[in-house]
């Protein structure tokens, strides 16, 4: 018996973050966020361990880097570039730990929009050890913890 999470329902915050995780993949913020050597770590880390597990504090300071760097890009520069951004995704961006917190939801339940640097689906349709696929509402990661705390 299957359990098809396509039919539950899914926050605005969710879906807000799917739309920004499409810009940001559109443009390559995210990909590009990390030096080189850093995604490495990123990537190897998941496809030795998988999404499950909270990775350890020097992997969470490199994803929260590239999500603040990523979420203060498309604020900054989106009249400038092809982002379209809306007052309702411009406000939900402004809520950083809110918005990092569902971005991470996204990358781990839709492989898709997960940065390739940090092993999300590739061309091959292929990624190692994906994560429980959930939706916010349901059951959350790791991560749901992540960004209670500090700026907001």
């Amino acid at each position: 018996m299957g359990y098809d999470i396509s039919s539950l329902p899914v926050s605005a915050n969710y879906r807000l973050a799917v739309k920004l995780m499409k810009i940001l993949k559109r443009n390559n913020y995210l990909e590009n966020a990390l030096r080189f050597e850093e995604g490495e770590r990123v990537r190897k880390h998941f496809e030795a361990n998988g999404f499950a597990a909270q990775p350890p504090a020097p992997i969470l300071a490199l994803l929260n880097q590239a999500l603040n760097f990523a979420l203060e890009t498309v604020l900054f520069r989106a009249d400038d570039l092809d982002t379209q951004i809306t007052n309702d995704l411009r406000v939900f961006i402004i809520k950083k730990n809110e918005a990092r917190l569902a971005m991470l939801e996204v990358c781990f339940n839709r492989p898709d929009l997960m940065p390739n640097k940090w092993g999300g689906a590739r061309k091959d349709g292929k990624r190692s050890k994906s994560s429980t696929k959930t939706r916010e509402g349901v059951k959350r990661g790791w991560f749901a913890s992540l960004f209670g705390r500090g700026e907001k």
